[in-house]
């Protein structure tokens, strides 16, 4: 059924792009030059306009007023907004900055659930502070998890949670994602390096951008799944997709993100985040091409 829903929609997609005079684009040339600088091409061998005017978002919002009070209402419209603030305060001062894991999937995907629950043993096992967004409609903590999360205090689940007011906190060390494109960015925004779990669609190219090229994430090759996941990948690494082996995984990755390779992965999404904040500066990237895009008489 996905696979059919996934086909419908890159046909759609095709039909739109055929259409269209242009196309208005939300990337930013910070992290994802390659494939903006393509799509550019060949909208220019087809005599079609091409605006990249990202990122859509605002950075460095403790000196941005608008930023500020998108990030107080983003925390209002949560279950547990306050008791989110007060637990990242707590994270902050018992552990320091950086401390925290920030968990969301979405409001769509749900990974395999054996292993989520083995990776949130792992994290209190650790004693890494996090807390868990469960928007997805498949989202389901069994009781046990929740008993244990609360009686270790390390944790903390909410159904909706201020994305963006967690990212840009101090206590916030990394963001478990499944490398959906609004996730990268908002992680990237804020210089927040990732821990990348992907499931389906592009989300395993974003994945391996973040991971392999852009060297501002991890990838848990684990929590691969089916014939597909399973297959070698071409780095050589055969993944099992065992509850074990995940474990295993999440230990290794925990361990790396607290000594050099972590700061050199949180040094680099930090770089990426001053350069998407210069693409909204004077002659920045996103300015110039909206002022092309306003300047523009169409036919």
């Amino acid at each position: 059924m996905l696979e059919s829903m996934r086909a419908q929609f890159l046909k759609n997609t095709q039909s739109f792009v055929s259409a269209a005079d242009g196309i208005i684009s939300p990337g930013t040339s910070a992290f994802e030059v390659e494939s903006l600088t393509a799509w550019k091409k060949w909208q220019s061998e087809r005599g079609k306009e091409f605006y990249i005017v990202g990122p859509l978002l605002p950075i460095d919002s403790e000196t941005n007023a608008s930023g500020m009070l998108a990030k107080e209402n983003e925390k209002a419209s949560s279950d547990k907004g306050q008791e989110i603030e007060a637990f990242l305060e707590k994270a902050l001062q018992e552990r320091g900055e950086h401390s925290l894991f920030y968990i969301s999937f979405g409001s769509t995907w749900w990974p395999n659930s054996e292993q989520l629950w083995g990776f949130v043993e792992v994290l209190i096992e650790q004693q890494v502070p996090f807390i868990f967004a469960c928007a997805s409609p498949r989202a389901v903590v069994p009781e046990e998890i929740v008993q244990k999360v609360q009686e270790s205090g390390i944790g903390l689940f909410s159904k909706w949670a201020p994305q963006q007011f967690i990212l840009a906190h101090k206590a916030t060390g990394w963001f478990l994602s499944h490398c959906g494109q609004n996730s990268v960015v908002e992680a990237l925004a804020e210089g927040v390096p990732m821990i990348a779990w992907p499931i389906y669609a592009d989300q395993a190219e974003s994945a391996a951008l973040i991971s392999v090229t852009l060297n501002v994430a991890y990838q848990l090759t684990e929590a691969r799944t089916g014939d597909t996941g399973l297959k070698v990948l071409k780095r050589g690494v055969k993944p099992t997709g065992t509850v074990d082996a995940l474990q295993r995984e999440a230990r290794e990755i925990i361990d790396k993100s607290r000594g050099s390779d972590g700061k050199l992965k949180r040094k680099n999404a930090e770089d990426i985040k001053k350069k998407m904040k210069l693409a909204w500066e004077e002659h920045g990237e996103a300015v110039t091409e909206l002022r092309r895009f306003l300047n523009k008489e169409f036919p």
